[in-house]
């Protein structure tokens, strides 16, 4: 039996059952939203975690990497340090870190301790050359100051020395022909030369001084007054041509004249202290000594400290 509604009650229902269907829809549409926002979560989740993964993951390499490199540079310093050691040849200082001491007579002259190999040195006049009183430099490849500096100051190609090309010796057998000496030559006995290539670095001059003597089947040896290398070197370089103001010493006398280190340093600075002191019309302002290795400069420090000099900081 069929049930039919008419008047205010139909009209209720009719409200009632749109409102129903209407309800419906929209709890569907909201559970399809729902879904679409979950999936969206979880896929922005996932982006998240995979954008924090690759982050980690290139951390990690770049932390992995430079833990090799670490690795390889520590293998590479510890080999050379022990090539040194089987070579019995100290590792270098890294050039150019000074010491200067300022004379307490005369605060405008200095005594400057400058690390690192003497051929590398810029922003100084001239070097010191410590050679035999025969004048022979040394071959260019050997490890001597006169073979370093005989090398360097050379016109090379492709690191051969060129035909004429061996300035600074040339120009020193030059200078002992003009002058007409005999070898050997006295000791402390000084020549100039111009610098050749190291004129690259500002150096403009090498003075040449007799400081070790040789006796056939002996070897070297320090000359005996080589203090006077010293003051013989800053009287020439002082000369109104040469136009020096700062000059640069090795540590003469002790490579293969095997003299006493400490013994020497001490003479060579009370000479160019003396000479700084005394000497007042000389243009030079600055006597450098070059310190190849920690055990140079820590001599040298030793000894300065005991000389009436102040460091300046």
């Amino acid at each position: 039996m069929a049930i039919k509604l008419v008047g205010p009650v139909a009209v209720f229902f009719l409200i009632w059952y749109i409102g129903l269907q209407q309800a419906t829809k929209v709890n569907e549409q909201d559970r399809l939203l729902d879904i679409k926002l979950a999936d969206k979560d979880k896929h922005l989740a996932d982006t998240i975690a995979e954008k924090d993964k690759l982050i980690y993951s290139k951390e990690a390499d770049n932390a992995e990497l430079k833990e090799k490199i670490d690795l390889l540079s520590s293998r590479v310093k510890s080999r050379d340090a022990e090539i040194s050691v089987m070579q019995n040849k100290p590792v270098p200082l890294l050039t150019g870190t000074t010491y200067t001491y300022r004379l307490k007579t005369k605060s405008q002259k200095q005594i400057v301790l400058i690390t690192g190999k003497i051929e590398e040195i810029d922003k100084v006049d001239a070097l010191v050359n410590s050679e035999n009183t025969h004048m022979f430099m040394s071959r260019p490849l050997e490890n001597s100051v006169s073979g370093i500096l005989r090398y360097h100051g050379a016109t090379k190609r492709n690191n051969q020395i060129v035909e004429k090309g061996d300035v600074i010796a040339d120009a020193l057998a030059k200078k002992l022909e003009d002058a007409k000496c005999t070898v050997p030559v006295p000791a402390a006995s000084v020549f100039g030369t111009p610098a050749g290539e190291l004129s690259k670095n500002g150096v403009r001059w090498i003075f040449h001084v007799a400081s070790v003597e040789g006796t056939p089947g002996y070897g070297f040896r320090p000359v005996a007054n080589i203090s006077e290398c010293v003051s013989n070197v800053l009287k020439e370089a002082s000369k109104p041509e040469y136009k020096v103001k700062r000059i640069v010493f090795p540590l003469m006398g002790t490579g293969q004249a095997r003299g006493d280190m400490e013994d020497i340093t001490g003479r060579l600075f009370d000479a160019a202290i003396q000479f700084l002191e005394k000497t007042s019309d000389s243009p030079i302002t600055s006597v450098y000594f070059s310190a190849l290795t920690q055990h140079h400069l820590d001599t040298y420090k030793k000894v300065i400290g005991t000389r009436e000099v102040t460091l300046q900081t």
